[in-house]
This record gives C-alpha cells, structure tokens and sequence, in this order.
C-alpha cells in the first residue's frame, strides 16, 4: 500500500469516506483521513465486513457517483475513478494512466506521473 509518509508530503489534502444516501443527509456518516493509504484501507475493510454493500467513489460534481466494483478496493477505486474521468473527458489523465497500468497495459519507457500519482504506481509495481 502507499506509505503515509510519501502521501503526506506530496498532496496536502482530506480524504473523505461518506456512508448513506446521497438523498438523505440524516442517514449519512462520514470519515476525513489525513492520506489515501487510509482511505483506502478504510473502504477495504468496509467491503470485507459487507461485501454485500454497494460502494460509490462521487464528489460535488457528481453526488450519485460511480460504484466501485471488485474485491480490491484500490484496484477498483483507481478503474472508478479513472472511468469518471473518461465520462468527463478531463485533461488529467492520471487516474486513466493507472488503470492501464494497473492492467499491464503501461508504456515500457514508464509515465511522468505528479508525485501524488507516483506513489500510488509504486504501490501498485509493488504488488
């Protein structure tokens, strides 16, 4: 998994982990973590306690969201995230660029990747 330490120095953010329905507020709860490894790591957990649930990765653009398939939460956060980002023809390509890591389909010569992104590929050659 990515390191804290890589994360924390590279992308100053929160990431957020929100339950419930987008519709109704009262019967939503939400966590902040200080970097993605936690996040991720949270969403893991959830899905191994409740495979059964139906997971969403969304954000103020998009509440309804796009549900995160598979076993694997990081692999399948980065293959949501990534089809987000092909549905909004964005110009960071990144989460796009993972995925076809992910999958072995990458360039030989490797990809310039922004630091945040660099230590999410690293953890996925490490696996």
């Amino acid at each position: 998994m990515v390191g804290d330490d890589d994360l924390d120095e590279q992308e100053p953010s929160l990431y957020s982990i929100s339950l419930g329905l987008a519709d109704r507020p009262a019967l939503r709860h939400a966590w902040e973590f200080k970097d993605f490894s936690q996040a991720v790591a949270a969403l893991q957990e959830i899905h191994d306690r409740r495979p059964d649930a139906r997971l969403f990765v969304s954000d103020c653009h998009d509440e309804q969201g796009l549900e995160i398939l598979g076993d694997d939460m990081l692999l399948s956060l980065i293959a949501a995230q990534a089809e987000r980002d092909q549905r909004r023809v964005t110009r960071d390509r990144e989460w796009r660029w993972l995925a076809e890591d992910a999958a072995g389909n990458g360039p030989p010569e490797g990809r310039n990747y922004s630091p945040f992104f660099a230590a999410i590929a690293q953890a996925l050659s490490e696996r």
